[in-house]
């Protein structure tokens, strides 16, 4: 069982199925579900983990474009005061 990125609750699984070279990454407490592609000499772990940054950078994208939204309305509202 691995860290879940969202609900950090210590419930994922991390299934690899080298034929399709891919592994399907599953939090059962948020329900979270990725699909990651994987090498054939890849472990579960290296599967979390390519699944870990994958849901981190999108986190951090959207915090920042939501603090840039955030910035500029802040700058607009200065603008229009009097």
């Amino acid at each position: 069982m691995f860290l879940c990125p969202v609900c950090h609750h210590e419930t994922v699984t991390a299934e690899v199925h080298r034929r399709e070279k891919k592994a399907i990454i599953t939090c059962s407490n948020c329900n979270l579900t990725d699909e990651v592609e994987i090498l054939p000499i890849h472990m579960p772990v290296d599967a979390y983990c390519a699944f870990y940054d994958r849901i981190v950078k999108r986190e951090a994208l959207a915090a920042t474009s939501s603090d840039k939204t955030t910035l500029s309305q802040e700058k607009a509202a200065e603008r229009s005061e009097p």
